[in-house]
């Protein structure tokens, strides 16, 4: 808008805009006191008190004020600029009112903008500084209490240098230089010494920047030094882990090689004996050959529970008819059965079934799975089942035993464990045989599920995912 006023703060010419602010036409005001009626409610006492100073001074005066109008509150920026007569006297005032709304709200947002964006930095756990020439032109609170310094303030002029050692000179001198010719990097590792002197590891990540104008550097730093020392306490611990698995590995090697050749000889004089002893003597040695095999089955299953503890076994898949398989580990285990007078069923597809799977693997698992079926079977039978799903082989071995009570289920394939404990346990063995199950089973990223009620049964069901080459 323009406007004019005389010496007696009458308002003498407005341009057409004054409509489209003051909802009035300019003929409407010419002529009014800026004070009264019309334009006291439309411009308010900021142009009276400008008006004022302008004539007592002789000087342009500038102000905003705010104007209400039918579309809203508008904010102007006024220039006021009084105009002389003939005779030097002040007896008239030009004014310019500018509609400011627009820019007053974007600069309010960019107030804000910049406040909450100062204090995010400000606060921030990371310490954050800017550098300009290798010097320090800013730092948050969090960089004081990294750089050991009581305030950031303290920081500003300081060579980054002064808390870099030695060694690392070179390289952050190199790659401020990358940095301020725009070229952006990955994060490096640095020590960091503090002003205290206490050195810590520091994880830096840093951008090309301008600030003030100038080219500069601006750095995130995250101490690390907790997470470092816990990787090398992770690296220490695997490294202990992994000897004490060699050595553990070779105390079972060797154990197994001192104890398997003197039973092996015990048992070979055993069956030599037989020959020369009446049948009070057959009992003894057969008490004997019995607790010898039991001996070798611990030995052994301690020696292949160590081995795949260590990670020694390695599964070597080849082609393999499943069908056929299955039936020689029932003929080896029928002995077994007959002896314990338990009926062996076996139910399997008439024609082959050809599968890439690891032999050992399958027939240790089928074959101790076969073996604690019979062994916890009093009375009745064990069927061995082997389906096709899709590509998937599925191997069910299922009994009419004792049954697993539902607590126990959860601690069923955990090293030494038995439902049955103490010296009146009604069974015998160490709680290997299952342990061994479920790590040969996920060595072959193979699933098994239990099902099992106390006193009717179960049922131990193998699925070795994606294994069937064909059906013949």
């Amino acid at each position: 808008m323009l406007l004019r006023f005389d010496s007696k703060r009458r308002l003498i010419f407005a341009n057409p805009t004054v409509e489209r602010y003051l909802d009035v036409g300019a003929d409407d005001i010419v002529g009014q006191r800026v004070d009264t009626g019309i334009l006291k409610g439309r411009l308010g006492s900021e142009w009276l008190r400008g008006l004022d100073r302008a004539f007592a001074t002789g000087e342009a005066t500038s102000f905003e004020t705010e104007v209400s109008t039918s579309h809203g509150d508008r904010v102007f920026e006024v220039r006021l600029v009084p105009e002389q007569d003939d005779v030097g006297q002040f007896d008239a005032v030009f004014a310019i009112a500018h509609d400011v709304t627009r820019a007053r709200h974007q600069r309010r947002l960019l107030e804000e903008s910049d406040n909450r964006w100062r204090r995010l930095v400000e606060y921030n756990p990371d310490a954050i500084v800017v550098l300009v020439d290798g010097r320090f032109v800013y730092g948050n609170r969090a960089a004081s209490r990294m750089l050991g310094v009581p305030n950031p303030i303290e920081l500003i002029g300081r060579s980054v240098l002064d808390f870099f050692s030695a060694e690392d000179f070179v390289d952050v001198e190199h790659r401020l230089r990358l940095l301020t010719k725009g070229i952006e990097l990955e994060q490096g590792r640095y020590r960091l010494l503090r002003a205290d002197g206490y050195e810590i590891e520091v994880e830096v990540f840093s951008v090309p920047v301008r600030y003030a104008g100038r080219v500069a550097v601006q750095s995130v730093l995250r101490d690390v030094s907790e997470q470092r020392e816990y990787e090398l306490r992770l690296i220490e611990a695997r490294r202990r882990a992994e000897e004490i698995a060699r050595l553990k590995s070779s105390i079972v090697t060797n154990l197994s090689h001192e104890i398997r050749t003197p039973l092996a000889n015990v048992l070979g004089f055993n069956q030599v004996l037989r020959d020369h002893v009446d049948e009070e003597g057959l009992q003894m040695l057969e008490i004997i050959r019995t607790g010898i095999e039991r001996l070798l089955a611990t030995l052994t299953a301690v020696l292949e529970l160590a081995r795949l503890e260590a990670d020694d076994r390695i599964i070597e898949p080849e082609e393999v008819n499943v069908v056929s398989m299955l039936r020689e580990t029932a003929e080896e285990a029928l002995p077994l059965a007959e002896r314990s007078g338990i009926e062996l069923h076996l139910i399997l597809p008439d024609d082959p079934i050809l599968a890439y799977v690891d032999p050992y693997a399958v027939n240790g698992i089928v074959w101790r799975l076969l073996g604690n079926a019979i062994k916890f079977t009093p009375a009745g039978s064990v069927t061995v089942r082997l389906e096709c799903t899709g590509s998937d082989v599925v191997i069910a071995i299922q009994d009419t035993g004792i049954g697993i009570s539902a607590e126990f289920l959860p601690r069923l394939f955990e090293e030494f464990e038995q439902e049955s404990k103490g010296l009146d346990r009604n069974y015998e063995g160490v709680g290997l045989g299952l342990a061994i199950v479920k790590r040969l089973v996920e060595l072959c990223d193979a699933r098994i599920t239990v099902e099992s009620t106390k006193g009717e049964g179960s049922t131990f069901t193998v699925c070795f995912p994606n294994s069937v080459l064909e059906t013949v």
